[in-house]
């Protein structure tokens, strides 16, 4: 029986969550401590898919691409810590967007009820 983690991760239900996550994460710096916030903060599955989507689309938002910003992406221990997958975030406009995105942010508002992360 397949689950929403599996969709998220492709299949591979059983892998590391926190090592997809750093894999993932486009600033690698205090991977230990990274680690602790993950034991600390994300401790279900709900967690884990919340913060995961976020993540995906955190990486294509304006503020994560654009090469003048790109230093101001926090460490991954503070983007746990601080729970930043609930923040707002200003997409690319749609023509760059992809389906996949598109259905994050549809699942997204049906989970929420239209509530943004």
């Amino acid at each position: 029986m397949r689950t929403d983690m599996d969709d998220l991760f492709g299949g591979q239900i059983d892998i590391d969550y926190f090592e997809k996550f750093w894999q993932l994460y486009p600033r690698k710096v205090a991977k230990q401590e990274a680690r602790k916030a993950w034991q600390r903060r994300i401790n279900d599955e709900r967690t884990v898919a919340t913060a995961m989507s976020a993540l995906r689309v955190h990486i294509k938002a304006l503020e994560w691409t654009s090469p003048h910003k790109q230093r101001f992406i926090p460490h991954p221990s503070t983007w746990i810590n601080q729970e930043r997958w609930k923040d707002e975030v200003r997409e690319l406009p749609p023509l760059f967007t992809s389906k996949a995105e598109k259905a994050i942010a549809d699942a997204r508002e049906i989970l929420h009820g239209g509530d943004s992360l």
